[in-house]
C-alpha cells in the first residue's frame, strides 16, 4: 500500500468467544495489512504520527476532521473511533492517544491493555495497528503494545 513507507506494522488477530476477547496471533511486519476490519493509528499531543499522515492523505483528510469534531487533542489513553473511513477496506480506523513524549515501557503496555479493552468492547476481531513513530524504538514498542494487549485479553478459565 505505501511501498516506500519504513513501518513497523503489528498485525493482531483477536478471536471474539462468548464475549471475552482472546489475542491469539501476533505478528510483525514492515507494512500495513489491509485485510483487517480495524485500523488502529496514533496521535500525540499537537503531533501526529506518520501513519496518521499517511492514512489523513489517503482519507481525503478525514482523519484530521474527525480529532477536529470530537476535540480530540491526543491526551495518552484517549481513543476516537471512525467508521466506514473513505477510500480504505477497513470497516474502522481507531485513533488513540500518547499523550505529549514519546510511550514508557510502562504506558505502552499499559496502552496495549487500553486498547484490548476497547478492541473487545466493540467486539472487533481482526486488528492492525500501525506503531510506527509511537516510542524511541518501534520494535521494541510494538511489541510492549502487543504485549499489553495479550495480557488484558488473557482469560484464566481453566480450573
Amino acid at each position: 500500500m505505501f511501498p516506500k513507507l519504513t513501518r513497523l506494522a503489528l498485525a493482531m488477530s483477536l478471536l471474539v468467544a462468548q464475549n471475552n476477547a482472546l489475542a491469539e496471533d501476533f505478528t510483525f511486519k514492515n507494512n500495513v495489512k489491509t485485510d483487517s476490519d480495524t485500523l488502529v493509528v496514533f496521535h500525540g499531543k499537537n503531533r501526529a504520527t506518520e501513519s496518521f499522515n499517511q492514512f489523513n492523505a489517503k482519507t481525503n483528510g478525514q482523519l484530521k476532521k474527525a480529532i477536529l469534531a470530537s476535540e480530540f487533542e491526543g491526551e495518552y489513553g484517549k481513543f476516537v473511533q471512525i467508521l466506514a473511513p473513505n477510500n480504505l477496506g477497513y470497516q474502522r480506523i481507531l485513533i488513540v492517544g500518547i499523550g505529549e513524549e514519546s510511550l514508557s515501557k510502562n504506558k505502552a503496555t499499559k496502552l496495549g491493555g487500553n486498547i484490548s479493552d476497547k478492541l473487545e468492547k466493540e467486539q472487533i476481531t481482526k486488528v492492525t495497528v500501525a506503531a510506527d513513530g509511537v516510542g524511541d524504538n518501534n520494535a521494541q514498542t510494538s511489541a510492549l503494545i502487543a504485549h499489553g494487549i495479550n495480557l488484558r485479553a488473557y482469560r484464566f478459565e481453566k480450573y
